[in-house]
């Protein structure tokens, strides 16, 4: 494209002409670069389940503090701010007195949560 246009270009023999082609040729491959280009759908891919059996001793409410890197609904931490816990996910879907979720155990270090409902 840039070699028709310098063609075009060194054809015309008038100087106004050149620059009005020129700045068109140049505006014109700007709109081109600025004009939005349609996006490819994504392909959607769901979260394999884990294989993982779930530690039942952790969700009982007497049980002593959990390993380091696993938060229960009840992680308290006594040196710092509490890590983020479901209270809101709780709050937000109480349709059944707010028994939807019950408790949870987050593994810090797997990246994984499991959800009691």
């Amino acid at each position: 494209m840039v070699i028709a246009m310098v063609k075009i270009l060194f054809s015309i023999p008038h100087n106004s002409q050149r620059i009005s082609i020129l700045l068109l040729g140049v505006s014109w491959g700007i709109f081109s670069l600025l004009t939005p280009q349609p996006s490819l759908p994504q392909p959607l891919v769901a979260p394999m389940p884990s294989l993982v059996p779930l530690e039942i001793d952790l969700l009982k409410p007497n049980e002593s503090l959990p390993r380091p890197g696993i938060i229960t609904i009840n992680s308290i931490s006594q040196t710092d701010i509490s890590d983020p816990s479901f209270w809101w996910a709780r709050e937000q879907f109480n349709e059944i007195g707010g028994k939807l979720l019950t408790n949870w155990i987050a593994y810090q270090d797997q990246k994984r949560v499991d959800l009691v409902v």
